[in-house]
């Protein structure tokens, strides 16, 4: 048997060998670019969870300053609304927060207790 006899006899299955060898190839391409999707996606995810944190840390920072300064003017009653929205803000900071040390957390749910025994 010659090689030109094999060819002729056998290249369907040359070629299903081939297909098969393309297809895994591809299968192998897909998974590693699968991956790397599922990689820029879990960054996005932590990028915007930071972006939220930061404003909520500025937003309570801002909301601390405005309670100094009503505090000052003698407006109780809107200090008090402002204590309630900068505890919201500081519990979406530690709930939300995935970069946030075990220490940071205490703190800051120290500060929400602290802050809602002022309120009431």
């Amino acid at each position: 048997m010659t090689c030109r006899d094999f060819l002729a006899s056998h290249w369907d299955d040359l070629a299903s060998l081939a297909g098969l060898a393309l297809t895994i190839w591809a299968v192998l391409r897909a998974k590693k670019a699968a991956e790397q999707a599922r990689d820029a996606a879990q960054q996005v995810k932590e990028r915007i969870a930071s972006l939220d944190t930061l404003a909520d840390i500025s937003a309570a920072i801002t909301i601390m300053d405005e309670i100094k300064r009503l505090q000052r003017l003698g407006a109780w009653q809107v200090v008090l609304d402002r204590y309630s929205i900068l505890r919201r803000h500081l519990i979406r900071v530690e709930q939300l927060s995935p970069a946030l040390t075990e220490i940071q957390r205490r703190q800051i749910a120290r500060a929400i207790g602290q802050f809602r025994i002022i309120e009431t």
